[in-house]
């Protein structure tokens, strides 16, 4: 009986945080879409249209260890609604000045930049925060359902959107997305308890030292370490083809700005099924074989595109 009460607020626990998850990777995909159609109108140079692309993923490089560390620091959820927060006053902010004619390239990249930077941090905790939520035996159900929230919002149904609302009038999907993170910072109120870390009280004071200590984790436990690596590879030639999809959709395949969401569309559908089936695929195989599988798929389909 305890054990089915356990379970049950587990369940309603997940469900706060993939509602939240959801409303904040509809607004991911909104933006993911709007800031390069409207860097387009700003702009045709190539260098500046992947500089963008860039700047939305620096901060992953910068911060992504800091964050870990400060996440191992304070209450997640809390972390979780203050990222959300900052990206809807950020793009709210975007709004005003495109309404308003006052955007430049530049103020796109530094917008770029910080909701980057928030969305580093709430990603981050979304991710520790499944384990918190839910059983050990959930945990891949779990991670798969997180997995689908993103890539139905963001690919699925985010692309379209933003670029149909764009289409419509430039201010659109930029209110949107403000709204999108607003309605995902609020969800998580509903998520109840506290979720800092045990540890978190005799986490040390050195910054510095506690990231070195990372850093020799990851050395010493290989697997991971290749997991970091294939991970960031496989990031390396998504983004040399999507940097330019824009410009690649816009100029050369002269589609109009409504239609250029149809890319995100086919892609959330590839996604949307791996994250169901992925699984089932551990279940029968292994994780080690799924992974490479999916691996070796997405260098024939990069393949098959060229």
């Amino acid at each position: 009986m305890a054990e089915s009460r356990a379970r049950g607020g587990g369940d309603r626990r997940l469900r706060w945080l993939l509602a939240s998850s959801a409303a904040s990777n509809l607004g991911d995909g909104i933006g993911k879409v709007a800031f390069p159609l409207l860097a387009v109108t700003l702009t045709r140079d190539p260098l500046l249209i992947a500089g963008l692309s860039a700047t939305q993923f620096l901060p992953w490089l910068l911060f992504a260890l800091p964050a870990g560390a400060l996440l191992d620091r304070i209450d997640r959820r809390r972390a979780m609604i203050f990222a959300n927060s900052a990206r809807a006053v950020v793009v709210g902010g975007m709004a005003v000045l495109v309404a308003a004619g006052g955007v430049t390239i530049w103020v796109v990249y530094a917008a770029a930049l910080l909701i980057g930077f928030a969305e580093v941090v709430a990603d981050s905790a979304a991710n520790v925060l499944i384990p918190a939520v839910v059983g050990k035996g959930s945990l891949d159900s779990a991670n798969s359902k997180l997995q689908a929230c993103e890539i139905v919002g963001q690919t699925f149904l985010g692309g379209p959107v933003g670029s149909a609302t764009f289409a419509l009038f430039a201010t659109f999907p930029f209110l949107l997305n403000s709204v999108g993170f607003a309605i995902a910072a609020a969800v998580l109120i509903g998520l109840a308890g506290s979720y800092r870390p045990k540890a978190a009280e005799s986490a040390p004071a050195d910054l510095r030292a506690e990231l070195a200590d990372g850093f020799r984790w990851l050395k010493d436990h290989r697997l991971v370490l290749r997991l970091v690596v294939i991970a960031g590879l496989i990031s390396l030639v998504s983004e040399l083809a999507q940097a330019q999809l824009v410009l690649y959709a816009i100029e050369y395949l002269r589609l109009s700005e409504a239609a250029f969401g149809l890319f995100a569309f086919v892609g959330g559908i590839g996604g949307l099924v791996g994250a169901g089936i992925a699984p089932r695929l551990v279940k029968t195989s292994s994780r080690s074989a799924v992974l490479l599988g999916g691996t070796a798929l997405c260098g024939v389909a990069f393949t098959g595109m060229a």
